[in-house]
């Protein structure tokens, strides 16, 4: 502590209440038992799933005085993940309107802006807790709407279209989160140079348009739908294909004309500030000189279909138009985005073919675990899920079908997964494969996974498809979203827990044989999509924004 003492005097500007605080936070390290959640800043999963803290009656935090505005952010972090942390779980063990006195306290109130982005949601809710004569706040603006987001401690009846997102049960109050849309007429109109309406120009051929699917990669729904588009309205000179250089699909997508912007680059902000609409299979959030998705058209045209519970991930996101594919996930859509869920399929699906003919290839594409996304490649190698993958595709019994049949066995990783090939037990029969998910899909007799969504496009096409889930309990434990549909239950291919039961449905070939027990419940899981008018259907509506 004297030493504490002599800094202060040397560095005159230092903040006082921040080195205490510091000095206090090492005194409870030395004195108080560990607890096992930790708080790191850059962990993506913390930033979708919250962060767990301990329960008690009082505030989270205690209040001390400091300007320190790095203790203040890190203060607005810890509150807004531990508010996504509650509503993912439904539950807080705290008395939640303490969490207002923090805000007022610390001034959270000029930081908030950052945060904004990514956890709307949040932000909006220490606002209310810290001045709850306001509980109605502008989350988006949209073509015909505004959407806004209520919040209260009792249960509101609102008139259509409008969706309760969630609740939060804490100690002291149960906090209801709606969504409301309200005609854009109603909503005053800010008359500052400085505010610029970004849905007054309407979409035409001299509109500017921006698309992208991953920044590394394409061969996803953007592209397709950019390939249709192109073809399709050739009077549109200037839509953009957003990637990075370095990608092995640029050379490829150069090749076939496609008016390609590097990702991040000058030009790609350029291209952005003055489109009319973002495009996109991916979910990133963009923001530049006051433009952002809150203000502006971006259409989410999604990468897989919704099979779990997203609720928390998808409103704190910002989209005009949110695709479905079949009435199943239009229904799960529609109670959280009654205005911006379409149903016409995913752009992908209409390009995709079944091979007539036998093909001696399956495929298996297994998902990530968000658990292991941080691992060293070490405790990666050692994971549990690592370790069922290899058992199987190393299966003894597996192998000699394989190598008596001639049948190969393509492995597909998920793009979180590639860079950690080295981890699994590939063979001359058994290989990782790069191939486009259209090829595959379309030249397999078989596609398993254990969680991907991926195999859904297989059943679009008719594939037979098959779902290997041994530890499903474990899975879903501590992954950013909920189970929300029953594999089992939804009937699009036998679901397989024992490593023994899938490899005998596989030599035995048994897939060739039960598809018919599956027909009825697919068609009906993709019920209302017409595969012949997907991306006409989606362009029509892209231009009405």
């Amino acid at each position: 502590m004297p030493k504490l003492s002599e800094l202060s005097k040397q560095i005159p500007g230092l903040d006082k209440s921040a080195i205490y605080v510091c000095y206090r936070l090492l005194w409870d390290i030395e004195h108080v038992n560990p607890i096992n959640e930790a708080y790191t800043t850059n962990n993506s999963t913390l930033n979708s799933n919250g962060i767990k803290l301990r329960s008690t009656d009082e505030t989270v935090l205690p209040l001390v005085d400091t300007k320190s505005i790095e203790l203040r952010s890190g203060i607005l972090r810890l509150l807004v993940l531990s508010l996504r942390r509650y509503r993912n779980t439904s539950r807080a063990p705290i008395s939640i309107k303490g969490l207002g006195g923090v805000v007022k306290h610390y001034g959270l109130h000029d930081l908030a802006g950052h945060a904004k982005q990514h956890h709307s949601v949040e932000v909006q809710l220490l606002s209310w807790l810290s001045k709850p004569e306001k509980n109605t706040y502008l989350t988006k603006r949209l073509t015909e709407y505004d959407l806004y987001t209520l919040y209260s401690e009792t249960p509101l009846h609102l008139k259509q279209p409008s969706a309760q997102i969630n609740s939060i049960q804490a100690h002291d109050t149960t906090v209801f989160i709606y969504r409301e849309y309200r005609p854009k007429s109603l909503r005053n109109r800010d008359p500052s140079p400085d505010v610029y309406d970004f849905y007054a120009r309407r979409i035409g051929p001299d509109s500017t348009i921006l698309m992208f699917d991953r920044t590394s990669a394409a061969d996803d729904n953007a592209e397709h739908l950019y390939r249709y588009f192109k073809e399709e309205l050739p009077e549109y000179q200037r839509v953009f294909f957003a990637l990075q250089k370095h990608s092995s699909d640029w050379a490829r997508l150069e090749n076939q004309g496609f008016k390609l912007v590097q990702f991040y680059s000058p030009e790609f902000f350029n291209v952005y500030l003055q489109s009319d609409v973002v495009i996109s299979s991916q979910m990133y959030n963009l923001s530049r000189r006051g433009k952002d998705f809150t203000n502006s058209r971006f259409v989410y045209l999604q990468h897989g279909i919704q099979l779990n519970d997203m609720t928390s991930w998808l409103t704190s996101n910002y989209y005009d138009i949110i695709l479905a594919t079949g009435e199943e996930e239009a229904r799960y859509l529609k109670s959280i985005s009654p205005v911006e869920t379409l149903n016409t399929g995913m752009p992908r699906l209409q390009m995709l073919q079944k091979s007539a003919k036998r093909t001696n290839t399956i495929v298996y594409m297994p998902t990530w675990n968000f658990n292991n996304h941080s691992l060293h490649p070490d405790d990666f190698h050692r994971t549990q899920s690592v370790q069922q993958i290899n058992d199987l595709i190393a299966d003894s019994k597996l192998l000699s079908y394989l190598q008596e049949r001639g049948v190969t066995l393509k492995v597909k990783l998920h793009p979180n997964l590639t860079d950690r090939y080295d981890a699994f037990c590939f063979s001359e029969r058994v290989i990782m494969t790069n191939e486009s998910y259209q090829e595959l899909i379309g030249a397999s007799d078989l596609v398993f996974t254990d969680y991907s969504s991926v195999a859904l496009d297989a059943a679009f096409a008719s594939v037979p498809i098959a779902f290997y889930q041994p530890n499903s309990k474990e899975f879903y434990k501590d992954q950013i979203y909920h189970q929300r549909l029953n594999y089992s239950d939804i009937k699009l291919g036998p679901v397989f827990q024992k490593r023994q039961s899938l490899v005998s449905y596989i030599v035995n070939e048994a897939y060739r044989f039960d598809r018919k027990s599956f027909e009825s419940t697919t068609e009906r899981f993709f019920e209302s999509v017409d595969r012949e008018s997907i991306c006409v259907s989606i362009l029509e509506k892209i231009l009405a924004l």
